[in-house]
């Protein structure tokens, strides 16, 4: 699996004693007004999280470098170090736009950064082909669909697994880009064989998780 710091060099370097995420062809800067505007579907993220798997909840304040969130008591900040946009990984929303956020973790040592991802939430296949209004009216948003089924199927979920909207437009679902995922290479998916036996193989690790 590799150490985190490892994992987050596979994604970032560092310039001048800071993390940032490394551009290339399929990782690139986002413009000023597109940045704010994922600082506010962040800030609104943020709100999604329940309140067992976070410190502070009650309110928020943007600006262009800290998110700040306060409580009854005290405040505390999230630091966003860096915002990128790239090209959307998993089978779902291939050939779609995510975007990564670097944030300061718990201390201000280089190696407790995390990277969380925003992706843009797709409506249910099953949705495109049973018609229930019954079921509609709790699932309006394909973001918090996506949460709700995570929630569903793992027995553990990460405490950063949210979502929120960009732009009151895409609805998007946020988690952190963990030390053990991995996106699916399709270089070597070239027939129908290939799409089975890696249909099969997404099934076995799916099943595996929920042991």
């Amino acid at each position: 699996m590799g150490s985190k710091e490892a994992h987050l060099d596979t994604m970032t370097s560092i310039e001048n004693y800071e993390r940032k995420f490394i551009r290339s062809k399929t990782v690139n800067d986002v413009d000023d007004q597109l940045r704010h505007q994922l600082l506010l579907a962040f800030q609104d993220y943020l709100r999604t999280i329940p309140a067992h798997k976070k410190e502070a909840s009650e309110s928020y304040q943007v600006n262009k470098k800290f998110i700040f969130l306060q409580n009854y008591n005290f405040f505390c900040f999230i630091q966003v170090k860096d915002i990128v946009a790239r090209a959307s990984p998993g089978i779902g929303s291939a050939g779609r736009t995510s975007y990564n956020i670097l944030i300061q973790g718990k201390t201000q040592a280089l190696e407790s950064d995390v990277v969380i991802y925003m992706k843009p939430a797709r409506q249910s296949a099953v949705a495109t082909v049973i018609d229930n209004p019954d079921m509609d009216q709790y699932f309006q948003h394909d973001g918090l669909r996506t949460v709700l089924c995570g929630y569903a199927m793992h027995a553990v979920t990460s405490k950063w697994l949210g979502y929120t909207t960009l732009n009151n437009q895409i609805s998007l679902f946020v988690d952190e880009v963990a030390t053990h995922s991995k996106d699916l290479s399709w270089d070597n998916i070239n027939n129908f064989e290939d799409i089975c036996q890696t249909a099969e193989y997404l099934g076995k690790a799916m099943g595996l998780l929920n042991i």
